[in-house]
């Protein structure tokens, strides 16, 4: 089992990975459909007896507070996320790839029937991920896991550069995966192209020391579309940046000061992760934004304030309102445009949509929501976020 610092390091990392939309013209027709069949290979794993023990000391931790762990008797208390670290825990770790596939097909399934553990899928299989790579390496790059905001590469790759001393021969097998996997049957799947592309980023913000040594490197991440590759890319590395490297600050000033060597939709996306990551209430991110004119920064300041509301309000572990609120689309709508209130953009809108989504993994849920918001603007940055990623926030 994980110890609890590191549990804590990998629910901040999991949850600072979400779905960052980034365009206001990703209204597409997404297809696929999750397969996990081809990712057992030549054995069952866990026995079916030993996921229903893991998942049943899952179901423990995220019943209430205080969260405990009833395999090792660990109370995790009441603290912000403790559901989730208890779940983590409880779950355990693979021993082989066996195991981990195994444990991806029952986390899934076991997501379609609980709201509670919906909501957890992407960081069970991001940790899932984690250990994959650290017991198979390139074995676990398999073709068919990527529901739930594709939490399990996001993990996997996240550990792919660690130790490498040949970065750009690495990071180019990351991209061809990328490739063959978000390209089948002759058209690109946005969704998992995104969601790809970003999870390189993510491996090589693992392993630099300046925000600034991501651009060569992302410079290399083109899967079918150099310029939005290299910025989803970017966002990736970003994302886990910030995660390796906490400020701890309420100073939203002091927050974005790493954001000044940058310009344009780069500056955007770095102090969306920036701000995210305040140690502030949303009111005051709001208010910070309010006071802001250029344009790359105040878009990006909506977005980490809509980050914000979905991870450190709506969805925030023991305390989750989000669960009941999605159930009535009219409710979830009004409260999504409360939350964003002041933003002319609708880029807080557009983020929460993004976050929302892989939260509740229903699209056409979802999709009800966003015909409730009150201007076009708002409708359609919602219904883009949705159709476009569909496919990989569909259980």
């Amino acid at each position: 089992m994980l110890a609890k610092g590191k549990l804590e390091w990998t629910v901040q990392a999991m949850r600072l990975k979400r779905t960052l939309i980034i365009g206001m013209s990703l209204m597409l027709t997404i297809s696929g459909l999750f397969t996990i069949n081809s990712f057992v290979k030549g054995g069952q794993g866990l026995s079916d007896q030993e996921i229903d023990m893991r998942l049943g000391w899952v179901a423990g931790c995220m019943d209430g507070v205080p969260a405990v762990n009833e395999a090792t008797g660990e109370d995790f208390g009441s603290r912000q996320n403790s559901q989730l670290l208890c779940a983590l825990d409880a779950f355990g770790k693979p021993k082989n790839i066996k195991d981990v596939s195994s444990m991806v097909v029952a986390v899934v399934e076991a997501s379609k029937d609980d709201l509670a553990l919906r909501s957890a899928c992407h960081d069970l299989l991001h940790e899932i991920g984690v250990n994959a790579w650290r017991i198979g390496k390139e074995d676990a790059l398999v073709p068919d896991n990527f529901t739930c905001g594709m939490g399990y590469y996001h993990g996997l790759m996240s550990e792919a550069l660690l130790g490498e001393k040949e970065r750009v021969a690495s990071i180019d097998r990351l991209v061809v995966f990328c490739q063959k996997m978000v390209k089948q049957g002759g058209e690109v799947d946005q969704g998992k192209n995104y969601q790809c592309a970003h999870g390189v980023g993510h491996a090589i913000g693992n392993v630099i020391q300046d925000l600034k040594a991501a651009l060569p490197l992302c410079d290399q991440v083109v899967l079918y579309s150099a310029d939005w590759d290299r910025r989803l890319c970017f966002t990736g590395a970003l994302n886990q940046f910030v995660v390796m490297n906490p400020l701890e600050t309420a100073d939203p000033d002091f927050a974005v000061e790493r954001c000044q060597p940058f310009d344009g939709f780069k500056r955007t996306d770095c102090y969306t992760f920036a701000l995210y990551n305040l140690r502030a209430g949303s009111d005051d991110i709001k208010a910070y934004c309010a006071t802001l004119t250029e344009e790359f920064s105040r878009n990006g300041c909506w977005r980490g304030a809509g980050m914000f509301e979905s991870h450190q309000v709506i969805f925030a572990g023991d305390r989750a309102i989000g669960h009941e609120l999605i159930k009535d689309p009219i409710k979830f709508a009004n409260y999504m445009m409360d939350a964003c209130a002041g933003d002319p953009t609708a880029n807080c809108v557009a983020q929460l949509s993004a976050e929302a989504a892989e939260q509740v993994l229903d699209p056409e849920l979802m999709g009800r929501t966003c015909v409730e918001l009150r201007t076009d603007q708002m409708r359609n940055e919602c219904k883009g976020v949705v159709n476009a990623m569909r496919s990989v926030h569909t259980l």
